[in-house]
């Protein structure tokens, strides 16, 4: 979660009450967070991690995550982006309440 904060400046208010990385996912949760810190952008936000991103990252590192490993990458980050490209208004950050638009 400190990861997840370091990146989109906060840390998602879904995210408040999550646990730790079960120790099982620890070493794929470490991979997404070094694959995260390469990532591109596009002016509009960040964008999503590549299946290219992830296979230069693997040869460079010396990895060699299985199918189903990537798609946990990919899924990972899906649910990253979902949550860091969540308007304002759907997260209720900075919404104005009722009683101030009556004014």
């Amino acid at each position: 979660m400190a990861r997840v904060a370091a990146i989109t400046g906060e840390a998602p208010p879904e995210l408040a009450d999550a646990a730790d990385c079960p120790d099982e996912y620890l070493e794929l949760w470490l991979w997404w967070q070094e694959l995260a810190t390469s990532r591109g952008g596009n002016g509009f936000g960040p964008n999503p991690l590549t299946y290219s991103e992830i296979a230069a990252w693997a040869a460079l590192t010396h990895r060699a995550p299985t199918p189903a490993e990537t798609a946990l990458l990919t899924h990972i980050d899906a649910v990253f982006l979902s949550v860091h490209l969540k308007s304002p208004k759907e997260t209720d950050h900075g919404k104005p309440d009722a009683d101030s638009r009556r004014h």
